[in-house]
C-alpha cells in the first residue's frame, strides 16, 4: 500500500526536476543560413554532393531560421530560396530540397564565386536587422579551382566577413587555389575538403558558441582616457632637505655661498668659517646695543 502511495509521489518529484532541467538549457536565437552553390563546368562532378551537403544543412535549421540558397553563375547570382523555416512543415523542407536538386552544372562556363559572396553579404545586411537573427553564416560548396582574381575578391570579402562577425566555411577539392590554402592555413578562412564537410557539425558549433564572444568581437573597444595632469603635477616636489636648508637659510643659520652651492646640487659641507661668521654677528649685535643704548641717553 506504501508502495502505491509514494508513486504519485516520485512522478510528481520527476515530473519537477525535467521541468527544471528544461528552465537552465538557454533558448537559442533563430540563425540565417546563406548556401552558395558553385554552378561552374568544373564542379560537374562534385554537384551531387553539393545537394547532398545542402540537404544536410537545411534539415537542421530550426523553426524561425532564415534560409537563402544562392547559385553561383558565370554572370549575376541568382536566388534559388529565400524562406523563413516554419514550425513543423516537411513540406516545406521537401520544397527547399526540391529546389536545391534542380541547380544545373553549366556548360563550359566559370561562375564568379565572388559576386555571390558579395549578394549574400549585402542580403544578410538587409534581412538581419540588428537582434533578429544570433547567428549568420554562410557556406560556400565549390571545389575551389577558382581564378586569382576570383580569388582575390574572395577573400576581400572574407575580410569584412570576419569584421563584422559573420561566420564563412568554404569547400574545395585537391586542386583548390593555392591562394585559398595559404588563407586556410592562416586562419582567415574555414576550409574543408568536399569529402570532410559536415555542416550539421558547422550549425551546431555556431549555436553553441557564446553569443556575448562574438558581440566583442565585432564591437570596437572605446579608448581609455588618461586624466590630464597639470603644470603643477608635472613638475618635481623640492626634496626634504632642500627645504629645511632654504627655512635655515630664512632664519640666518646658512649663509648664502652655502645656499648656492646646494642649489647647484653638490652635497653640502659644514663650513668652517661658521664661528667667525657667528663672532662677527656677535660684535654687530654689541655695536648695534652700543648705540641704541647711546640714542636712548640723548633722547630720554
Amino acid at each position: 500500500m506504501k508502495k502505491y502511495l509514494n508513486l504519485p509521489i516520485v512522478l510528481l518529484f520527476f515530473t519537477g526536476a525535467c521541468f527544471a532541467v528544461q528552465q537552465a538549457v538557454p533558448q537559442q536565437g533563430p540563425t540565417a543560413l546563406t548556401i552558395i552553390i558553385d554552378t561552374s563546368w568544373s564542379c560537374e562532378q562534385d554537384m551531387g554532393d553539393f545537394k547532398t551537403l545542402s540537404r544536410q544543412a537545411i534539415i537542421n535549421l530550426n523553426p524561425g531560421d532564415y534560409l537563402e540558397v544562392i547559385a553561383a553563375q558565370a554572370g549575376r547570382p541568382k536566388i534559388r530560396v529565400a524562406e523563413t523555416i516554419k514550425s513543423s512543415d516537411i513540406e516545406q523542407i521537401k520544397s527547399m530540397t526540391e529546389i536545391v536538386k534542380a541547380i544545373p552544372s553549366y556548360f563550359l562556363s566559370e561562375a564568379s564565386v565572388s559576386n555571390a559572396l558579395e549578394m549574400a553579404l549585402q542580403r544578410l545586411h538587409k534581412t538581419s536587422s540588428p537582434g533578429r537573427y544570433e547567428h549568420a553564416v554562410v557556406i560556400i560548396f565549390s571545389d575551389g579551382k577558382l581564378s586569382d582574381s576570383d580569388t582575390k575578391r574572395v577573400l576581400d570579402i572574407c575580410t569584412e566577413f570576419k569584421r563584422k562577425g559573420l561566420s564563412l566555411y568554404l569547400t574545395g577539392s585537391k586542386d583548390t587555389n593555392k591562394k585559398l590554402l595559404i588563407a586556410a592555413n592562416q586562419r582567415k578562412i574555414k576550409w574543408s575538403l568536399i569529402t570532410d564537410a559536415n555542416p550539421a557539425d558547422w550549425l551546431r558549433d555556431l549555436r553553441q558558441a557564446p553569443g556575448e564572444d562574438k558581440k566583442q568581437a565585432i564591437l570596437p573597444v572605446a579608448p581609455t582616457k588618461e586624466k590630464p595632469t597639470s603644470p603643477q603635477e608635472q613638475t618635481e616636489e623640492p626634496k626634504p632637505k632642500a627645504i629645511e636648508q632654504r627655512k635655515a637659510q630664512d632664519e640666518g643659520i646658512i649663509g648664502a655661498e652655502q645656499t648656492m652651492v646646494e642649489d647647484e646640487g653638490q652635497p653640502t659641507e659644514p663650513s668652517q668659517e661658521r664661528p667667525v661668521e657667528s663672532e662677527n654677528k656677535k660684535d654687530k649685535l654689541e655695536v648695534r646695543t652700543v648705540v641704541d643704548s647711546t640714542v636712548s641717553i640723548a633722547h630720554p
